[in-house]
């Protein structure tokens, strides 16, 4: 059934739009001419043809609609009427055939009951969601954490995620895909961080390694024997005996410096030494002690060459771009060197200025070596980063899949467990629905396979053509019937002599014929097989230019539709019902009185909606009703009495004449004074003075205001009224008539 229609932006339906919900099996909904009834009906009809309108249906519930309204009279009987399509129907002559055509028809009634309740089940209603739904609720949900714990990955790894940073629902199905086909081991994160530097962003240039400082050579010169060596004079000239006894042997060649230069003359004692003594200094001194003392002076100098080189290529490792750790280790190894190295030269320049002595430099060692390993470690990384780069496609592909893994393994691996865990499980249950539901349809098309054939076997044009024209003949339409045509299949509308009508047919004629052809299109096919299906039946003011005699025909044919099938058994799934006319609307409305309170005789009531039509300032509004919220003129006169403290002097008179001669004249005529004689003699004066008054009122307009009765005179009158009834016997219809309430409306979204 169709549970909601909306009507938005058509004919004079307005932006705002209006709403029919709640709809049920019987919907009544009243308008005057122009207020957008037939708008209401086509949309029903065709709703894919109106942009800004919908018809929304009852999971597993849409059908087919046929529409009676203008369109379809212009459509099947225009005002030129030649050969009409035929409706095919069962016959009663094959009781067998029927039968099984009955049993086939009630199956597929309870398959497609099965099929509903499955639709509800995958779909779901107002109180149940339906496996559907908790599938997409389960869904959103995860996609909702998915997208929170993105937020948590580190910046310099979310490119890995490219092409899914704008779109949550991508990047939650991208979640579900890695963790199918994943197979990545997990690394820590600091070293993916690592890696990123390189892989992601602009892609990178291979680097140059880092070419380190020798410090081979220096750490040689540190156990030369040179330095151990004692540098002294010849031992077998005279004066080495003295020499050596005194250890002054470093004192005397400084001083044998300024003796050379001060003539034969000491320069410590500043006495006057003999040709011997020089000659024996100079021998002391000979070539052997000066060439151990260039050897040092020698050394000195490459020891120095060699620190220098080593000291231009570590001011580049110090502008190098290590880890801030090995950078701090790079400067503190670099930095000891630096003022080891300036030590071991002052223990040189020492060893020259006093050659005897043995001196021990200090090593580097210990910090080159702390320096060649930190270079190798930082080449090693330069290496992978090269080899990263020459193999950037597979690297960058290997580190997307690791910050994925990463990403699926600490961040959602417990939610993504739960998730699959109720995914899976909603999944079985799904399947298992749609299982049953194919099965049902399955089923569903034998059956209607098979009463298709039996259908075919059975149906005929003929029942339609005896009961239109059984109709048309119980009702006075004697000058026209429908007969068949020589086309196979169709009908043709004739005169007595065998004439077609051609554009005879009266406006009032053409609109009964078409309905009763509709009418019984509902129980038939325009199909040989006859075969229906379920419908929705919309009628649009179908008494439009009928007399006054067929409307209650019309109304009595199209109450029986729904109010004989009230346990819903036949093909007619839901109706509405359009119309303008007060009396049609009362007649086909009639719901079997009030509700007794009663459980059993309330089931009984066909589920019924009530809404009137509205335009205001040309805008169309659907308004809808508790109660039927269209009375009869003489309910409406009653209600306009019942208004307290709104009752109009000038009018209210005329409102009691027309019920009292309604009335009593239905019940046998009216007598003035004999109802006055009912009164006591002190209120039969006020009596006639009320008679005179409401028919002095419905003849005339008053135009002086002390012609109207005062409040006071108006509450007499208003009890010589209901004494009326009172004393005519006839309380209770009073008494009904006024407790009668107009019903009120219901909010409608």
């Amino acid at each position: 059934m169709i549970k909601e229609i909306h009507l938005k932006n058509v004919s004079t339906y307005g932006n705002t739009g209006t709403t029919l919900t709640s709809l049920e099996k019987v919907n009544f909904i009243f308008g005057t001419n122009g207020t957008g009834k037939t708008t209401l009906s086509r949309v029903i009809k065709d709703p894919s043809s109106y942009e800004n309108c919908a018809v929304e249906w009852e999971p597993g519930t849409e059908c087919e609609v046929l529409v009676y309204n203008r369109d379809y009279i212009d459509e099947v009987f225009g005002p030129s009427i030649s050969d009409v399509q035929g409706i095919f129907t069962l016959g009663i002559e094959d009781k067998e055939r029927t039968e099984a055509i009955s049993i086939k028809k009630s199956s597929i009634d309870e398959l497609d009951r099965i099929i509903s309740k499955q639709e509800r089940n995958l779909h779901g209603d107002d109180t149940y969601k339906g496996v559907y739904n908790e599938i997409t609720e389960l869904e959103e949900e995860f996609k909702k954490y998915c997208w929170e714990q993105k937020r948590r990955v580190p910046d310099s790894l979310t490119e890995a995620f490219q092409g899914l940073n704008s779109n949550k629902v991508r990047f939650r199905d991208e979640v579900i895909q890695q963790h199918n086909l994943n197979k990545a081991d997990l690394q820590d994160e600091a070293s993916l961080i690592d890696k990123a530097q390189t892989l992601f962003g602009k892609r990178p240039n291979e680097r140059s390694t880092v070419e380190g400082p020798c410090f081979s050579q220096l750490i040689q010169l540190e156990s030369s024997p040179i330095l151990n060596q004692v540098i002294v004079g010849k031992r077998d000239v005279s004066i080495a005996n003295m020499i050596e006894k005194l250890g002054n042997n470093d004192w005397v060649y400084k001083g044998r410096e300024y003796f050379d230069r001060n003539g034969n003359i000491c320069p410590f004692c500043q006495r006057e030494t003999n040709e011997l003594f020089r000659k024996s200094l100079s021998e002391y001194f000979d070539e052997t002690f000066e060439s151990s003392k260039r050897e040092l002076r020698e050394f000195r100098s490459h020891y120095y060459q060699l620190y220098l080189d080593a000291q231009s290529k570590m001011e580049e490792l110090t502008n190098h771009k290590f880890s801030e750790m090995h950078t701090i280790a790079i400067e503190n190894a670099v930095s000891r060197i630096h003022r080891t190295v300036k030590e071991n030269i002052d223990f040189i320049e020492s060893k020259i200025n006093e050659p005897s002595q043995k001196i021990k430099l200090t090593s580097i060692s210990s910090d080159a070596e702390s320096i060649e390993n930190l270079i190798g470690a930082e080449n090693a990384r330069i290496e992978e980063h090269n080899k990263m780069v020459r193999e950037y496609k597979d690297e960058r592909s290997n580190l997307i899949d690791s910050v994925w893994k990463l990403y699926l393994e600490k961040y959602i691996e417990t939610q993504m467990r739960e998730y699959l865990k109720k995914k899976s499980n909603l999944e079985k249950k799904k399947n298992g629905i749609e299982s049953k539901r194919e099965d049902c349809r399955q089923k569903r098309q034998t059956l209607k396979t098979a009463l298709s054939k039996l259908e075919m076997e059975t149906t005929s044009i003929e029942p339609t053509i005896k009961g239109i024209n059984g109709l048309l003949k119980a009702f006075g339409f004697s000058s026209f019937n429908l007969d068949k045509s020589q086309a196979n299949g169709y009908y043709k509308v004739v005169r007595n002599d065998g004439s077609t009508v051609e554009r005879t047919l009266s406006e009032g004629e053409r609109s009964f014929i078409t309905f009763l052809y509709f009418f019984h299109l509902l129980n038939g096919s325009h199909s040989k097989r006859g075969e229906t299906g379920n419908r929705i039946v919309v009628f649009d003011d179908p008494v439009s230019s009928m007399d006054c005699d067929v409307l209650y025909v019309v109304s009595s044919l199209i109450r029986s539709l729904f109010t004989n099938d009230k346990g819903g058994t036949n093909d007619l799934q839901q109706f509405f019902i359009l119309t303008h006319n007060v009396y049609f609307h009362k007649e086909v409305s009639f719901n079997g009185g009030n509700t007794t309170g009663r459980k059993k005789d309330d089931e009984k009531r066909v589920k019924s909606t009530y809404w009137v039509v509205k335009k205001t300032n040309n805008i169309s509004t659907v308004e809808s009703y508790v109660k039927n919220p269209i009375q009869t003129s003489y309910e409406m006169l009653w209600w306009d009495i019942r208004r307290e403290g709104q009752k109009d002097g000038y009018t209210i008179g005329n409102t009691y004449r027309r019920i009292i001669e309604y009335y009593f004249k239905m019940i046998g005529g009216i007598d003035y004074n004999e109802l006055c004689s009912k009164f006591d003699s002190e209120m039969q004066s006020i009596c006639r003075s009320f008679f005179s008054w409401i028919n002095d009122g419905s003849h005339t307009v008053w135009d002086d205001p002390y012609f109207i009765p005062s409040e006071n005179m108006l509450s007499n009158y208003e009890k010589v009224f209901k004494d009326i009834f009172d004393k005519s016997g006839h309380i209770a219809h009073y008494d009904m008539m006024m407790g009668k309430e107009l019903p009120p409306s219901r909010n409608v979204e």
